[in-house]
């Protein structure tokens, strides 16, 4: 009866786990200044930030729901094709933000907004900004890691996958994927409070650096 929700559980945090040595990556690319800022806010941005994966795990495992959901009844959303080409996508997507948002943190000191995509228009300008950088290297780079991440992915999704393959109580387990796919406005909002989940809801210290490495790219 919960075999579903289970499959769903490990889906979110694999995410979120996926989010944590995102920002552990992001603090050994920026490790000169990491390790002018002490250990005890090092530790402690991991554990804030944990707010903002899980609002962002949240987001990308909504649409899995409905997957899941349909899937009760149409066995062809229970095949494990449909949620790793769906998690690849979303992966590589991931992986260019989360690559440009330390070089754009090294340049201007601040992570990744919508700021550069006003150079969208003009690739002069966009070449330019990263012409100096190893930018075939950066591209290897990125593109080994996505193919191990996706490897990590395709088996966890491989080895779940049988847990969306029960048809017993189809009535309860739909119920209990609605519950929960509407449960899981709560940490996309960041909790229960009236304020939605923001930067500054991860901020923690007087530390900039800190309060930044809380942040998901």
């Amino acid at each position: 009866m919960f075999k579903r929700l289970f499959f769903i559980l490990i889906y979110l945090f694999s995410w979120v786990a996926f989010f944590e040595l995102a920002r552990i990556f992001f603090l050994l690319s920026t490790l000169q200044i990491a390790s002018q800022t002490p250990s005890e806010l090092i530790f402690k941005s991991l554990l804030y930030g944990l707010r903002m994966d899980l609002s962002m795990a949240a987001y990308i495992t909504s649409l899995v729901c409905l997957f899941v959901l349909s899937g009760i009844f149409i066995p062809f959303f229970r095949k494990k094709r449909i949620y790793i080409i769906y998690t690849g996508l979303i992966l590589f997507i991931q992986l260019i933000i989360i690559v440009a948002d330390v070089d754009i943190y090294k340049a201007w000191g601040n992570r990744i907004d919508f700021t550069p995509l006003k150079y969208l228009s003009s690739p002069k300008e966009i070449w330019a900004s990263i012409s100096h950088l190893p930018v075939f290297w950066i591209f290897l780079g990125l593109l080994i890691v996505y193919l191990f991440l996706i490897w990590i992915f395709r088996l966890m999704i491989t080895r779940a996958n049988v847990l969306l393959q029960t048809n017993n109580n189809r009535g309860v387990q739909f119920l209990l994927i609605v519950l929960f796919t509407g449960l899981l406005i709560i940490p996309v909002r960041g909790g229960l409070q009236l304020s939605p989940l923001n930067q500054s809801s991860v901020f923690f210290c007087n530390n900039q650096f800190a309060n930044n490495a809380a942040l998901n790219a």
